[in-house]
């Protein structure tokens, strides 16, 4: 058995190419620390200075992967409840190689390797880590940042650890190969097996000594969730009666994360339940939680394996009312809103969605203000605390949709120019195609401008992309529902002389949905504090240089869903066949330059050639395919689309977003799907 060994990140590279690997390192591993005060939970305290999870976004799904240094090799990934993501790397070699994910750099820290198999990773802190290898023999051992592994005892009757789950405050428990489940005793420093007659366990969890569920099968059916209590044993999870899943995972704070075959639900200690659909996920595995505010699954991003966060959004936190005050305490708070010469009800709080509010001026009045005579200091001081913390988190969010809005702007901006670039290149007028209905796919652009936005400001501006996010999908339901309410889902259907406005609406709408979260967050506490933390504590961050010039990435993106919404009001696809014979007559070809067509065909023995045209032409030009003389594209035009990536068969052949009207000549019969396009002629 060869136990893993600590590495620095400089030392990492190294000795997986040589393969080499110390011995044991055995030390006593300290305790686990205490929990951080939980996002949203409307804590009356100060801004604290710990890091939080780092997954916390605005609206709930599931948000933007980061990519680029995961690589496909990652294996298995644990979160801790402090927002520490350890992760599970196959090397060149065979080993594994053990790391941390940094958010804010978003870099990768090598802490350990191994030449042996990780079979499984339960994340506690930043400094500990279970951890179950596989080698001459399976062992359960726990890893501390600081270069130090401790292999705990084997469990019962030589039974192999196939899984391990930990929790903050020292809750450990296991499950072996065969399904039964087993809990570490501090006391006794050993593991003991847990009964559960008829029951075999795919995968146990553990959120606290007070939380522990699995999932496992009675009698061969379906697995469904269970719960454990030293008083009852394992019986079923009331909550999730009757549902079978995939994956549960148990939280400190009280929350589960349960997975089904497409949706996620994290179901919050006070009942709240939130389901979000997450089958956008490729190739999801390695699901990991341990707050409520997010999980973390492995995915396909492109051709990357890239980490996508799944958010419970802080506009789908439970209401919260701000911390009440004792009779003592309200006087002070009333003393600080006559100060202020606030007179209308609610006092200081209520003048915190007032747009022109001079917040920072009135938190200078508050924190100079001498203790009022009428009250103690105590109460004074906590009062003051309370209302300084809030007035800096409301400030912040101000802020925040300050540079949204102005980001909003710039969109707006550079929407309009490329729509009016577009509809030039593509030769509409108002005049003549204005009639003319054109399709955008609302839900497709934004949420594709969505991940452009992602890959122009990756961590730590994970925040921009869930703000604008947020507000483009929204604004895309609204504006199909007012302008094609009938009309396929996710798609805008407008003539083409009302696209300018409906576009302009759906920036609009953008805009107000924005507002009405920024109103929505500073009246309410738990809302607040989540956003001001994560605000106040760089968890959300605001990239200082945005310009026009930074958005230019996008424009591509624009430019691609506007032309397949904007070619089909001006230019149709005619198909026809033609046979030329070695034989006289010889056969007259079309008069649409190479540039505007695209072929396929086929040569008998004898020569014979026929031939399937795809010719872009004029809008109802003739369906004629000798008779047709255009007009037909530049070639211009048609570079300009395939400089964005498209693929001519893709335009051609209608597929991938592309559907000009198609005509056919007549005689036209399809060719087999296995004849393949010739190469286009640029």
């Amino acid at each position: 058995m060869t136990p893993l060994t600590p590495l620095s990140a400089a030392a990492s590279a190294a000795t997986f190419a040589s393969g080499a690997s110390s011995g044991p390192h055995h030390v006593a591993v300290s305790g686990p620390k205490p929990l951080l005060p939980e996002l949203g939970a409307g804590n009356s305290v100060p801004p604290p200075s710990a890091a939080t999870p780092p997954g916390i976004a605005l609206s709930s799904g599931v948000g933007t992967p980061f990519t680029g240094v995961i690589g496909l090799d990652l294996e298995l990934m644990s979160v801790a409840a402090d927002g520490t993501l350890w992760l599970v790397n196959q090397t060149d070699s065979g080993g594994r190689q053990i790391l941390t994910y940094n958010f804010a750099a978003a870099t990768l820290q090598p802490v350990y390797t191994t030449p042996d198999t990780v079979v499984s990773v339960a994340a506690v802190s930043a400094d500990a880590l279970y951890v179950i290898v596989a080698g001459s023999a399976t062992w359960i051992g726990c890893l501390s940042a600081q270069g130090a592994v401790e292999q705990l005892p084997a469990l019962p009757d030589g039974a192999t650890p196939a899984q391990v789950t930990a929790a903050v405050d020292g809750t450990l428990w296991a499950l072996d190969s065969n399904g039964l489940t087993y809990a570490y005793s501090a006391t006794d420093s050993q593991f003991a097996a847990v009964p559960a007659p008829g029951l075999k366990f795919n995968s146990i969890s553990v959120g606290s000594a007070g939380l522990i569920v699995g999932l496992a099968s009675l009698n061969g059916q379906p697995p469904m969730a269970y719960t454990w209590t030293a008083a009852t044993g394992w019986t079923p999870l009331p909550s999730l009666a009757g549902t079978t899943g995939q994956w549960l995972a148990a939280c400190a704070d009280g929350t589960l994360w349960f997975l089904t075959s497409t949706a996620l639900a994290v179901l919050l200690a006070d009942g709240t339940v939130k389901v979000m659909d997450v089958s956008s996920v490729v190739g999801a595995s390695s699901w990991t939680a341990a707050s409520r505010m997010s999980a973390y699954v492995a995915g396909l991003s492109g051709t990357q394996i890239g980490i996508f966060p799944v958010a419970l959004g802080i506009l789908d936190l439970p209401a919260v009312p701000w911390p009440a005050f004792t009779p003592d305490q309200q006087t002070a708070y009333n003393d600080i809103s006559t100060a202020l010469s606030i007179t209308t009800p609610g006092g200081i709080r209520a003048q915190y969605s007032n747009g022109i509010a001079t917040l920072s001026s009135w938190q200078l009045t508050v924190a100079t203000m001498a203790a009022p005579t009428n009250v103690s200091a105590a109460d004074w001081q906590m009062v003051k605390t309370q209302i300084m913390t809030e007035l800096t988190y409301v400030q912040a969010v101000n802020n925040l949709y300050t540079q949204l809005g102005k980001m909003t702007g710039l969109l707006s901006t550079m929407q309009s120019d490329q729509l009016q670039g577009v509809a030039a290149a593509v030769g509409l007028t108002v005049q003549a195609q204005g009639p003319s209905k054109v399709t955008v796919v609302l839900d497709s652009l934004f949420s594709t401008l969505v991940t452009r936005i992602g890959s122009l400001f990756p961590p730590p501006y994970g925040l921009v992309v869930s703000l604008i996010g947020s507000g483009l999908m929204a604004a895309s339901t609204y504006t199909q529902q007012k302008y094609s309410p009938n009309g396929a889902q996710g798609a805008l259907t407008v003539a083409y002389s009302n696209l300018a406005t409906a576009l302009a609406y759906a920036i609009a709408e953008t805009t107000k949905a924005q507002g009405d979260e920024q109103t929505v967050i500073v009246q309410d506490w738990g809302k607040l504090s989540a956003a001001g933390q994560a605000i106040a504590q760089g968890i959300w961050t605001w990239p200082d240089n945005m310009t026009g010039q930074t958005l230019e990435g996008l424009a591509p993106v624009m430019q691609l869903y506007l032309y397949q919404a904007l070619m089909p009001a001006a230019w149709q696809l005619l198909q026809g066949e033609i046979l030329f014979t070695a034989r006289p007559p010889v056969a007259a070809k079309p008069h649409a330059p190479s540039s505007a067509m695209m072929v396929k065909y086929v040569v008998d023995s004898s020569y014979d050639q026929l031939v399937w045209y795809y010719i872009c032409c004029a809008a109802g030009s003739p369906a004629d395919i000798v008779g047709n003389t255009g007009p037909y594209p530049s070639p211009t035009l048609l570079q300009n689309i395939f400089t964005l990536g498209v693929q001519p068969q893709d335009l051609f052949g209608g597929q991938n977003g592309w559907a000009l009207p198609t005509v056919q000549s007549p005689g036209w019969t399809a060719p087999d799907p296995s004849i393949n396009w010739q190469p286009y002629a640029r």
